[in-house]
């Protein structure tokens, strides 16, 4: 992200270039506005001249942009911290730039945010490659069926896609809308 890609306004946007040079516009909350807008003031200094708009907000070291190893170096470090302050709250061993993809998608489904605002959030073309982030949880499909009048006895730990399309009617139309469209 460049600082030219930053629109500092009632709601701050930004443009954000994805996998096959796709960008998309997100507006972020006012509480990372301010820490970005923080960030940015703090080093006016490498923003000073007539490319200063080109030039990358979040750098390495060595680098102008961060390279994806050095994303991946920076997200390992505070993982190590929080699991040391925290170690309750961490189940996995190893947690990527990706995992954390994964549960704002899944956070985002929770608390019942449609799957076409999680798929336009996270620069998805295709709803269907959406489902592969929205995994749902045992407690989110009981939460649906109850709310539907129809209670799940349990659900397998590891839900297939299709089986979580047949859980939830209303995927199962947006899924065959997405399936005939391509």
């Amino acid at each position: 992200m460049t600082l030219n890609d930053i629109a500092f306004a009632n709601d701050t946007k930004l443009r954000l270039v994805g996998k096959g040079s796709k960008a998309r516009t997100v507006v972020i909350p006012e509480s990372c506005a301010k820490l970005l807008r923080g960030y940015v003031d703090s080093r006016k200094s490498d923003f000073i001249g007539r490319e200063a708009k080109m030039r990358h907000v979040f750098s390495s070291q060595t680098n102008e942009h961060m390279s994806i190893s050095c994303v991946e170096e920076v997200v390992k470090k505070y993982v190590l911290m929080a699991k040391h302050n925290h170690p309750s709250l961490f189940s996995r061993t190893n947690y990527s730039p990706h995992s954390f993809r994964h549960s704002i998608a899944v956070h985002m489904l929770e608390a019942g945010e449609s799957l076409a605002v999680i798929r336009a959030f996270l620069g998805h073309s295709s709803i269907s490659s959406t489902l592969v982030y929205a995994s749902v949880t045992p407690e989110l499909a009981n939460k649906y069926l109850r709310e539907r009048g129809k209670p799940l006895e349990a659900v397998q730990p590891a839900v297939r896609k299709e089986s979580v399309i047949a859980a939830l009617p209303f995927l199962q139309n947006i899924y065959s809308r997405n399936r005939a469209s391509v």
